[in-house]
Order: C-alpha cells, then sequence, then structure tokens
C-alpha cells in the first residue's frame, strides 16, 4: 500500500520549513505580524516565564523566525463553561473520538442528537482546536463554525493574521510529535500541560507565504486522499487501482487549477491557428470538419478551465499506417527499417518482443507511416485501443496497419493524452468502435472523433508529474 499518512507528514514537514515555498516572494514580513499581535494576557505571560526543552530546532528560511505560541495565540488562556441550558440543539457538540488521527473530522453531531455528559467547553469558528488528551494522535483542526466540546479539546485564537490552518501544520509537524512525546505524563491517559504547550516554538513565514504554503499542501492532501479513497476500494487489484488513478487525473482531480495557466478554450484557438498555418503551407492537408460534441457524448465533469474536444481536432493528424498486407516491404529480420504492428504496443508502453523489418521504399511509398518521437501510437487490432508514446529511440521506425495520432508538442502534452487514451472511458469507447467491424479493427476516424478532456499546457504537464509520480508507488502494492 502506498502509505499516505507517511507522505502527509513528510509534505507537513516541508511545509513548515519553507521547503514547498523556496521561491515564493512575500508582499510582507514578519515584523507587520509581531506588531499586530496584542498584549499577552496574564495567565499566559506566567506560563511563557517557564523553560522547557524542546531539542534541536530544524533550519528555516532567513526571513522566517521561531516564535512561541503563547505569543501568537490565546493557548492557555481559561476557557469558557458551556452549560446545558445555555446551548441549543442544533450547536455542534465535538468529542475526541468525533476526529480522526491526523486532524480530520469524522462525524459532525449536534446537541439534540448526542448525550449531553459531563464539562463542555465553548468554542467558535476559526478557532485551532487540538486535544491535550493523547496528544500523539495529532487530533488537530479548525473549526468551521461554533460549537462546544470536551474540555480535552484546546480551542485559541490565532493572532496577527496568522492563519489558524498553518498553525494546524506547525502542530502535526515530525518536530512538535517528537517534543510532545518526551514531555507527556500519565500512563493510561497521557496528556500534554498548559506551560509546555504555550512555550512551544512555532516556525513562522510571513502571513502571504502562509496562505501559498496552506494552498500547496491542501492540493496535494486531496490527491492523497483521492489515493487513500482509490486504495480501500481497489487495493486487491493492481491493474483496477491504476486505471482509477488515471481516471482521477484526466478528471482534474489530482492537480490544482492556477488561473495563470489561462484557459483550455484559449489552448483550443491556438492549435487551431497552428494547424490552419499547416494546411496553407502544404504539411498537412484538410480534412473533412468533425461534428460538435453533443451533451450525451460527455461521460465526466471536468474543471471549468477544462474544454471538452474531439482528439482530431486537437491532433496535427490522425493517420494509419501501411494498411495493405505488406508482404512486398518486408525483408528478413536486420536487414530493413524495424517497424511497429498491434503486438508491439502493449497498454502505455512499448514492447520490444517481436519486429518486423521494411524495405527503404515502404518509407517513401507510404511517408505517413512513419512515425516520430511523441507520436501516440494506438492498435487497430489484437487488443483494439492499446496506446504508447514513441520515445526517441524508436523514432523514425515504420508503422503497419496501426493509428497514428500526431499533436503540435508545444500546444500538447503526448504522455497526458496517452494517460487520456488508456483511462476506462476511453477504452470503453474503442470498444464499442470495434465491435461488429471485420476483425474487430478500429479505424483513424474513429479515433479522431474521440472526445477528450483539454485543460491548459501548463496543467497538462503537472498532471503527467502527478502520474509519474503515482503510479510506480503502485507497484508497492505487489
Amino acid at each position: 500500500m502506498i502509505d499516505t499518512i507517511a507522505l502527509k507528514t513528510s509534505i507537513i514537514d516541508l511545509a513548515v520549513s519553507g521547503k514547498l515555498s523556496p521561491q515564493f516572494q512575500a508582499s510582507d514580513s514578519i515584523s507587520e505580524i509581531i506588531a499586530a499581535l496584542p498584549k499577552v494576557s496574564n495567565k499566559r505571560k506566567k506560563l511563557l516565564e517557564q523553560t522547557f526543552e524542546y531539542g534541536k530546532l530544524p533550519d528555516i528560511p532567513a526571513h522566517w523566525t521561531w516564535i512561541r505560541l503563547g505569543e501568537i495565540a490565546s493557548y492557555g488562556d481559561t476557557p469558557t463553561k458551556a452549560f446545558f441550558d445555555d446551548v441549543g440543539g442544533d450547536t455542534w457538540i465535538l468529542d475526541l473520538e468525533d476526529i480522526k488521527s491526523g486532524g480530520s473530522l469524522l462525524m459532525k453531531t449536534r446537541v439534540n442528537g448526542k448525550k449531553f455528559a459531563g464539562d463542555k467547553t465553548v468554542f467558535k469558528a476559526g478557532q485551532v482546536l487540538y486535544s491535550k488528551l493523547r496528544p500523539y494522535l495529532k487530533k488537530v483542526l479548525v473549526a468551521d463554525e461554533d460549537g462546544i466540546s470536551t474540555p480535552e479539546l484546546i480551542s485559541f485564537d490565532t493572532y496577527g493574521g496568522i492563519l489558524p490552518q498553518y498553525i494546524v501544520y506547525c502542530l502535526l509537524s515530525s518536530f512538535t510529535g517528537r517534543a510532545i512525546d518526551k514531555r507527556s505524563y500519565g500512563i493510561k491517559m497521557p496528556r500534554v500541560d498548559a506551560g509546555f504547550m504555550v512555550n512551544l516554538p512555532i516556525p513562522l513565514p510571513p502571513v502571504s507565504e502562509q496562505h501559498f504554503i496552506v494552498g500547496r499542501v491542501l492540493s496535494a492532501f486531496s490527491a492523497l486522499d483521492t489515493i487513500d479513497a482509490l486504495q480501500a476500494k481497489y487495493a486487491d487489484n493492481l491493474a483496477v487501482l491504476k486505471s482509477k488513478l488515471i481516471d482521477a487525473a484526466i478528471q482534474g482531480k489530482l492537480t490544482e487549477q492556477l488561473p495563470e495557466d489561462g484557459t483550455a478554450e484559449e489552448l483550443y484557438q491556438q492549435i487551431q491557428a497552428e494547424k490552419q498555418a499547416l494546411i496553407k503551407s502544404g504539411k498537412i492537408k484538410k480534412e473533412k470538419p468533425l461534428p460538435p460534441i453533443t451533451p450525451d457524448e460527455i461521460p465526466f465533469e471536468i474543471p471549468e478551465s477544462w474544454k471538452w474536444a474531439r482528439l482530431g481536432d486537437i491532433a496535427e493528424s490522425v493517420n494509419v499506417g501501411i494498411v495493405i498486407r505488406p508482404t512486398r516491404y518486408y525483408v528478413p529480420q536486420g536487414q530493413g527499417t524495424p517497424a511497429f504492428r498491434n503486438c508491439n504496443i502493449q497498454q502505455g508502453f512499448i514492447d520490444d518482443g517481436e519486429w518486423v523489418y521494411l524495405t527503404p521504399n515502404a518509407a517513401k511509398e507510404n511517408p505517413r507511416a512513419v512515425v516520430k518521437n511523441g507520436d501516440i501510437l494506438v492498435a487497430r487490432s489484437g487488443s483494439p485501443g492499446n496506446c504508447c508514446v514513441v520515445t526517441e529511440r524508436y523514432s523514425g521506425r515504420g508503422a503497419v496497419d496501426i493509428v497514428i495520432v500526431r499533436l503540435r508538442q508545444k500546444l500538447a502534452v503526448p504522455d497526458f493524452m496517452k494517460a487520456v487514451l488508456c483511462s476506462s472511458f476511453a477504452q470503453k469507447a474503442f470498444l464499442g468502435m470495434s465491435r461488429g467491424v471485420a476483425l474487430s479493427h478500429l479505424g483513424a476516424t474513429a479515433v479522431a472523433s474521440l472526445p477528450v478532456p483539454l485543460p491548459p499546457l501548463a496543467e497538462q504537464k503537472r498532471i503527467v508529474s502527478k502520474l509519474q509520480e503515482l503510479l510506480p508507488l503502485c507497484e508497492k502494492l505487489k
């Protein structure tokens, strides 16, 4: 299994040490936070006079600073008690068992749905809630509405514009965990005392950088949550898990959509302009326009900045290789130009097992059947729909009875489109296209007509990078 908990911890450690924002240029400074901090309460002031050992502090960027939690937050102040007669039935009532280890909420219960037993304290929306009981479980989150809770959950405000969610990440970091593990007291019900937490060192960046860090962490966690859900459902089937990851990627669920990427509509118009220029120069032929995509052809929702387009409309060309029986082009093994056949195209990769070799005349008489670096090859028969991307090593080879999809690589990423063609929706479509056809063949027109999701170019690259990172991890499930 992919250890998403360990990955989340690593991401948090990188975040609170400045390694997720090395190039970020803050528009503000630490001094602005310090200037905006209110006067420390008398209770916290006494706690801040205590001294504790926290171990060696991790390195942080020069423009950050270490500061104690009690100086930037109300941790340690006296909580407000909640009494049953003063609480409405629809008030959120939070207990420790409602929070998952690591800081996510398992359930949200109202007073009228849970027994009001024992002392309760009040918390407000936007406050950090931290469990002082069994702190090794790391039960900490930001309240999204007002409520009441067990006194074991400490609620506190942050000051100076400091983001509560950033403080949550500081409390979930390995540094904080190691420090608290050494300090916790009690065998059956270990706790951490207020003085230790009030004096806890916090690595503090400017507020603008906090926003950037929180955004990056949330985006990464969203992807890992998707992986978690897929693992739980498909852990017994590696092929299905990989397929679901690809499906999630091409639906925009593994990457963040960034305004600076522009839109797919803008990219689409660039592609059309490039194609028209190629047609005008005689490098490619003008083809019959493909029909508009109808609503019933769209298999899933995509982000607003993306666009549905037919594959043929965003490809430079979609052709079939040498389609006649090429006996007259064959030469003994190793004597001519090696050529792809359907058996060389496996799902997502090239099989070097068995090649045919063609005479030099094959390329001259069938120039469109010569593949280039970055071409996507789609098997027409055998396993119709299997696809792979041609790498530099195979550039210049021929293709026998294979659909060749050629993209303008400065406007589309072949490995992204390969992922689309390998996805479950495309494979299902290819299966439908090949049914009932003699020898179960796919045609170039059918492949060109496939509706495909088109993200902005920068996001295509991020999706490919994310898949290159995650798919190899699936092998650990074996």
